[in-house]
């Protein structure tokens, strides 16, 4: 599965509202609300992705709803494919029970998805992805994607929008 909350913008500074709960949402839909995940972010020093990880952390400690989910490591692959690759593998090696990486990075989501594919996994993903996600890498994918509760689980500075192997074609070109 491939599952992006993806952003467009063309300043330097940019206000992406509700992405802590967004991406908290698209885990919880996409592992059934139980189970172990892990973040695959850029670098530690990211300040917007570190403050989407510090504030899914404090949606999922301060809502019961997320009592059955449990992060079990924020790997970084800096932004990077050969890193973000290492980063993925690891983290399915390391947790066989596994159930979704979220990647608040394109360069992380397109990696993870790739090695998801590789191997046949049925780890899912989602995450946050720029101007060069490749839409061609999801028109071919096996995995398909799951509609969450809040209409999807890609977003375009507002309202999330799903984008899925029915409507990537169309949007290819967009971005």
């Amino acid at each position: 599965m491939v599952s992006v909350l993806r952003k467009k913008w063309n300043t330097k500074r940019f206000v992406f509202l509700a992405t802590d709960i967004t991406l908290m949402d698209a885990v919880y839909d996409i592992t059934g609300g139980e189970g172990q995940w892990a973040i695959l972010s850029a670098t530690s020093q990211a300040a917007n992705q570190n403050a989407w990880i510090e504030a899914m952390q404090a949606v999922m400690e301060g809502d019961e709803k997320y009592a059955n989910l449990e992060l079990v490591d924020i790997v970084y692959g800096d932004d990077e494919p050969q890193p973000s690759t290492e980063q993925t593998q690891a983290l399915l090696q390391n947790y066989p029970d596994l159930k979704l990486i979220c990647a608040p990075t394109t360069v992380g989501i397109n990696a993870a998805a790739k090695v998801l594919q590789d191997q046949g996994s049925d780890v899912k993903i989602t995450g946050v992805a720029g101007d060069t996600f490749e839409a061609g890498e999801m028109e071919n994918s096996p995995y398909t994607v799951v509609e969450a509760s809040d209409g999807g689980t890609e977003i375009i500075l507002g309202e999330p929008f799903e984008f899925n192997p029915e409507n990537i074609a169309e949007w290819a070109d967009v971005f």
